[in-house]
């Protein structure tokens, strides 16, 4: 559940970093993986070269997630080449 990965990030990252600007629809892997994956490459569109990604919660599920996400990213960007 995306939504609960969420709430147990912002726990992990609150203390550090104090308040942060945290857009769900921008900043979290939201819908399937081909929705997030196409958010990923519609960034690169704005001329960004490299991503970095945080992972805040502490769920091998949402690691796998991000891992499906990057590929799909991947297979895009070759696509368009």
């Amino acid at each position: 559940d995306p939504e609960e990965s969420l709430t147990r990030g912002m726990v992990n990252l609150l203390p550090y970093y104090g308040t942060l600007h945290w857009d769900p629809v921008i900043d979290v892997i939201w819908g399937s993986p081909a929705d997030a994956a196409a958010r990923v490459v519609a960034y690169g569109a704005g001329s960004l070269e490299t991503f970095v990604f945080v992972p805040s919660a502490l769920d091998v599920d949402q690691l796998d997630r991000l891992r499906e996400v990057v590929d799909l990213a991947e297979e895009l960007l070759r696509d368009e080449n």
